[in-house]
């Protein structure tokens, strides 16, 4: 079987991530085992692989162990995300969404209900595409891994507040 290469670079420029790269564990990890090479929308994927993983597992834990999940993601892809760009000369690729997996947990954090976990990733990826303000100057004026997450933590934040502000005004107001 054929490896499918995920790069807009041709074959001078930088070496793509592809599926036989996953045996590099930093590879492997900041593609989201592999979720990365979705061969459409792969931001998308990887934010609705992470949704679930928070969902099922994550979130039935202590919000500081969560938190502490979430950092621990944050530093070991950007130090993965760091080393992988320099070695086959990549910037932010569409197969990276380790980036994508933290944002949206951020978003998560603290959202109390399905329906507002549905808000925040869809909010979340609406606000990572169109990076409106700080989301889109953080993706323009921040590089290496760093910069690869910066876009996605900020985007993250923000849909998080978003929605948690909402669910407070809901119960607050006696929607619910």
């Amino acid at each position: 079987m054929e490896a499918i290469a995920i790069s807009s670079e041709d074959d001078d420029g930088p070496r793509a991530l592809d599926f036989a790269s996953l045996v590099d564990p930093r590879i492997l990890f900041i593609t989201g085992g592999g979720v990365g090479l979705a061969p459409a929308a792969p931001g998308t994927v990887g934010s609705i692989v992470a949704a679930f993983i928070w969902w099922f597992a994550i979130a039935r834990l202590d919000v500081v162990l969560g938190l502490g999940i979430i950092l621990a993601v944050f530093l070991l892809g950007t130090w993965a995300i760091h080393v992988v760009e320099r070695q086959r000369g990549l910037g932010d690729a569409g197969a990276i969404v380790v980036d994508e997996f933290v944002g949206c947990w951020l978003a998560l954090c603290l959202v109390e209900s399905w329906p507002g976990a549905i808000l925040a990733v869809v909010l979340f990826r609406v606000l990572d595409i169109a990076k409106p303000g700080p989301i889109g100057w953080a993706d323009r004026q921040l590089k290496g891994g760093w910069g690869v997450m910066a876009d996605d933590i900020i985007a993250g934040v923000i849909a998080g507040a978003i929605v948690v502000a909402g669910e407070i005004a809901v119960i607050a107001f006696g929607v619910v």
